[in-house]
């Protein structure tokens, strides 16, 4: 099990988001103090404790991080499957963690149609 969970969601909103978050957990995340534009800070409570979670805008994609290992996934990629489903979206992950040696470019990308093996340059 991954100390957090991170995923990118590409053109969903943060209120689409928040919904699939609320279907995952049974209740809604409480929002958090934004101190930047583009990012939202949520927390969502659990029978085991709060998850903090935070949203970033980069582009068109959502940056999602779940800064706790008390979430139902194992992975990211576990994660991204989950959202892609639920949103009918399109997902990016880190295929399980980095290395010296790694490209730190090199990101899973979850679609409908299964899991592939992207380059992912700053838009």
């Amino acid at each position: 099990m991954q100390n957090d969970i991170e995923i990118y969601l590409h053109k969903q909103s943060p209120a689409q988001i928040i919904q699939w978050m609320t279907t995952v957990f049974g209740t809604p995340p409480e929002s958090r103090s934004s101190a930047t534009k583009g990012t939202v800070r949520l927390s969502i409570n659990t029978e085991k404790g709060a998850i903090p979670v935070m949203l970033v805008q980069r582009g068109s994609w959502y940056s999602v991080w779940f800064d706790s290992d008390n979430t139902p996934w194992k992975t990211d990629l576990e994660c991204a499957q989950s959202a892609v489903a639920a949103l009918d979206a399109k997902a990016r992950c880190s295929d399980g963690g980095w290395q010296e040696g790694d490209d730190p470019d090199q990101f899973l990308e979850v679609s409908a149609e299964g899991v592939t093996t992207v380059i992912w340059h700053d838009e």
